[in-house]
């Protein structure tokens, strides 16, 4: 007995060098089980410079010097800070600190891996560089932080980066049934910053939306709908949710309607709930909807929700802009004119691109506040309203020539333009502290950043 003893003894440490290997490896289990861990694995950080960023001093610009001069002329543009040439296109949005954030624009095919990176446009300097797995959305910002939302695995997720420092503060994961990337989910973050509501479209599962509240990553509610969503946004404290009835059938479409128009409903949800209030039109269906409509910019900004439904009349198609209580969804005003063909919805002002003219709304009454008929400017000056952008008091807006305006949006007043005879194949980016332009030239991508007087 007395000798078996120390071989005893000598088996403790071993045993109990087995058990401390099983407690790590079982460690080391649950980490890459956690959610910790899932949200962490898809993405890598890095201070690596994403493009050639040169400052205003530095070397080579595709685009023309007389551009660059023209669009730094413009009332509340100030001097070319920086430049870069851009391999693929990119969205930019910005920093808490006033840094610019570039995204990798989507792209809904087969794709690795999508890069989100933090620059000071004065300096150059790379605050970092992300690497993000699945198909992501651009960065948007949410309060003082960032978001963005990817497909991943058999799901979506939304990510919170610390704007300065681009750690990840957490994830919220939903559900994915279908083999769609992000193509088709919406997203909108709450004003105060509190939430994001998420859309997502049917697989094998219905359509849903979801609330998920930043603070906490958790999800309050999801409610499954009837049908996928095609638009939405926060007004004044709801959840306005914009559907495809479906396009009108039959002899309908043969004999009275142009294809691509579709009925069009909206609904006003509960953010607190997830429950209905109000629907438009109050009757849903093909018997109960006599218009058909296209879905239109939600005006935010103005504290209603605005809808636009076209409708055959004798002499032509008459479109009609309908303002909605988001509280209630009762009419509070209309406008109705000879078929508009695009309209768009900037600040408290509203513009609609007729067939004969540029229209401005007061979008809290519906007021007319000014026209800009056709002859006043040449046809490829009009402007191109779909892509009016808010700059400070006035508007930004490109024009069908490819131009760029700078529009006083309550008298209709052009208070410059560039005038340059290049068509600038350009996207603009508005953030609290510079105006960004993407240039995609026919050998090139550049992105200019140009500071705000």
């Amino acid at each position: 007995m007395t000798e078996g003893r120390p071989r005893r003894r000598r088996r403790a440490p071993v045993a109990a060098g087995v058990a401390f290997a099983l407690v790590v490896a079982g460690a080391v289990v649950f980490v890459r089980q956690s959610p910790w861990w899932s949200c962490h694995q898809t993405t890598t950080l890095t201070r690596d410079a994403p493009v050639d960023y040169a400052t205003s001093s530095g070397p080579r610009l595709t685009t023309p010097a007389h551009v660059i001069e023209q669009l730094s002329a413009l009332p509340g543009v100030g001097d070319l800070v920086g430049s870069a040439p851009l391999e693929t296109d990119a969205a930019v949005t910005t920093g808490a600190g006033g840094e610019i954030v570039l995204s990798d624009a989507p792209f809904y095919g087969e794709r690795n891996t999508y890069r989100d990176a933090s620059l000071d446009p004065t300096s150059g300097e790379v605050s970092w560089n992300r690497g993000q797995a699945g198909q992501a959305r651009p960065l948007r910002p949410i309060g003082d932080d960032l978001y963005s939302l990817a497909a991943v695995d058999d799901g979506y997720r939304l990510t919170v980066l610390d704007a300065q420092e681009g750690t990840i503060t957490g994830c919220a994961d939903l559900s994915r049934t279908g083999n769609d990337g992000v193509g088709r989910t919406l997203d909108a973050p709450a004003p105060d910053g509190s939430a994001v509501a998420v859309a997502t479209p049917p697989g094998e599962a219905a359509a849903a939306l979801a609330r998920i509240d930043v603070a906490a990553l958790d999800t309050a509610w999801t409610r499954d709908l009837d049908q996928e969503a095609r638009q939405l946004a926060w007004v004044d404290g709801v959840l306005a949710v914009g559907f495809l009835d479906g396009q009108l059938s039959g002899a309908d479409v043969a004999n009275r309607w142009q294809h691509e128009r579709q009925r069009v409903s909206i609904v006003g949800i509960d953010p607190d709930t997830g429950e209905e209030t109000w629907s438009w039109p109050r009757e849903r269906g093909d018997d109960a909807t006599p218009r058909a409509g296209t879905l239109v910019p939600l005006a935010p900004e103005t504290g209603l929700v605005t809808i636009r439904e076209t409708a055959e009349a004798p002499d032509g198609d008459t479109s009609r802009l309908v303002a909605l209580d988001p509280e209630t969804g009762d009419e509070v005003w209309s406008y109705e004119k000879g078929g508009f063909v695009a309209n768009a919805a900037g600040g408290q002002v509203i513009l609609l691109d007729t067939q004969d003219s540029t229209v401005a709304l007061d979008g809290f009454t519906g007021k007319e506040l000014w026209s800009e008929p056709e002859g006043v400017v040449e046809p490829d000056e009009w402007l191109d309203t779909d892509r009016a952008l808010p700059w400070g008091e006035h508007m930004l807006v490109p024009t069908w020539s490819g131009s760029v305006v700078v529009l006083d949006p309550s008298t209709g007043e052009r208070l410059g333009a560039t005038t340059t005879e290049d068509v600038l194949p350009a996207t603009y980016w508005v953030t609290p502290d510079a105006l960004a332009v993407t240039l995609d030239w026919p050998d090139a991508k550049e992105l200019l950043v140009f500071d705000r007087d």
